[in-house]
């Protein structure tokens, strides 16, 4: 489907408007104009993308809401640097921020990493709309290989099902008794030395998350009853294995890929079944916070599986002393969720910068080498780069010294790369990527085909994802992926004609 004359029209409008509004930041005229710039700006990404997303829906009405651009706009730009930029836009000198652990008031660099949102948002949109349909739509290359790869039938063996989830819970155990799982792990410098095999181990522990994602679209699609004892099983086990992970999105997202399954098989949301989110959330973070202050007191010290389950169980009930738990909930998720204050700290640094300080990464090169890096094992190329960019921008451009991993979100990701330039290429790219795969996949004909789209949403909706990781996922866990649903997924029949 083409772009139309009127999208085109809007999409120029909305740069040009994005444009004069920063230009208008930096002036003096009066004394808010940095906020009301900033303000300014938010609104017109919402809407630009609320529009777009009314296209959408009016154009492709299938399935509207899991369109992988959809999802894009919603979880990377209107949840990360749209609505949750409210916390800047009420109360920007409020006590509010410092509780958690923001500074208060819009900057120079905050309006300019804006209009790179909103130029990262229009390149998005325009590659999904761009005009390629002779290679998509026509007999399609695409299409027919797709066919070729899919030729299974769409029921799995039930018996692999659960080899898998067996497989993964006996490697999270195994992990746990290494001191490598999760933010159990008993150092950063202990994880480096164990790095050529403790991916192996993280790759057999996804499995559980695959059996979750086959089970609910067997149960959801034709009632199986085994799938639905298997989906349930597989639930409460991610959800468990996710608190003692130590990480809140571990606790919450078995919950959410559920949830969506249902809406995609069934085409109902209920309004109720996401009531329990916040059960959820309040759940981990009253569980996880106080357990993480035990094992930052205790670097260094192997945490088995009873004492995780003990530190967790001692202070389920406390409350954490830090500012952040005296903020309320939406705050505190508004803040989980927002890249604009730290990305922007990213594009300050930056801009300081001619070339970046000796010892930071080289991000053109680490996207363009990616594929490189997904394809040759690490015992075979010993100088391999370790993935540790968040604790390079923890510890250069914010300035801490703790061992933590932040995400600078992928606008500022991609300036780094290559400035506003690499910004609009890299979404362009994506939404073309985003494009090919919703034609290619067709996750609505197969139950394979179905596996395959929802394993793979999460890289192509970006959130959280580096663009050089978003490359590695497609050429090391795309086959990977298909792989596996080769095994699991039964051969068809051949058709025999008469």
């Amino acid at each position: 489907m083409r772009q139309t004359y009127t999208s085109i029209f809007f999409s120029i409008i909305t740069i040009s408007l994005a444009l004069f509004i920063y230009a208008l930041s930096n002036t003096d005229l009066y004394g808010s104009v940095k906020s009301s710039a900033f303000t300014l700006n938010t609104i017109l990404l919402v809407v630009y993308l609320l529009l777009q997303i009314i296209q959408v829906r009016n154009l492709e009405p299938r399935k509207w809401l899991l369109n992988p651009v959809i999802v894009c706009s919603i979880v990377t730009f209107l949840l990360s640097y749209g609505i949750s930029n409210i916390l800047y836009i009420i109360s920007p000198d409020s006590d509010l921020m410092k509780k958690i652990d923001v500074v208060p008031g819009i900057t120079e660099s905050m309006n300019k990493l804006m209009f790179m949102v909103i130029v990262g948002a229009v390149a998005l949109w325009s590659g999904y709309w761009f005009n390629n349909n002779k290679i998509i739509n026509t007999d399609a290359l695409l299409v027919r290989l797709a066919n070729h790869v899919f030729k299974r039938d769409p029921k799995p063996k039930t018996w692999i099902i659960y080899i898998l989830f067996v497989l993964s819970l006996i490697s999270r155990i195994f992990a746990i008794k290494l001191g490598l799982y999760g933010y159990a792990t008993i150092s950063y410098e202990y994880a480096l030395d164990n790095a050529n095999y403790s991916q192996y181990i993280s790759y057999i522990s996804s499995f559980g998350k695959f059996v979750l994602l086959v089970a609910s679209i067997e149960y959801y699609s034709s009632k199986s009853l085994v799938f639905k004892n298997i989906m349930y099983i597989s639930l409460i086990i991610e959800i468990i294995f996710g608190l003692l992970t130590g990480y809140k999105s571990n606790v919450i997202m078995p919950y959410i890929i559920v949830q969506i399954i249902r809406y995609f098989c069934t085409g109902v949301i209920s309004i109720k079944s996401f009531i329990i989110l916040p059960v959820l959330f309040t759940l981990a973070y009253g569980i996880i916070e106080p357990f993480r202050l035990d094992k930052n007191n205790a670097v260094g010290t192997v945490f088995s599986l009873t004492d995780i389950v003990d530190s967790m169980a001692k202070n389920a009930n406390l409350s954490s002393e830090s500012d952040k738990e005296k903020a309320p909930m939406l705050f505190n998720l508004f803040y989980r969720f927002n890249y604009t204050f730290v990305g922007a700290e990213g594009v300050s640094f930056a801009d300081a910068y001619e070339e970046l300080p000796v010892g930071s990464p080289d991000f053109l090169t680490d996207i363009l080498v990616a594929p490189f890096y997904a394809l040759i094992p690490r015992f075979l190329w010993e100088e391999k780069r370790i993935d540790d960019l968040g604790l390079w921008y923890t510890h250069e451009v914010l300035g801490v010294k703790h061992n933590t991993f932040t995400a600078m979100g992928p606008i500022t990701h991609l300036y780094f790369a290559g400035g506003l330039v690499g910004v609009a290429l890299g979404f362009f790219c994506i939404g073309i990527l985003q494009r090919v795969f919703l034609t290619a996949i067709r996750p609505w004909f197969r139950a394979d085909r179905s596996v395959v789209f929802f394993g793979m949403l999460g890289v192509l909706s970006v959130g959280e994802y580096q663009i050089n990781s978003i490359v590695v996922s497609l050429f090391r866990d795309l086959p990977l992926l298909l792989i596996i649903v080769s095994v699991v997924y039964k051969e068809a029949f051949p058709v025999i004609r008469l």
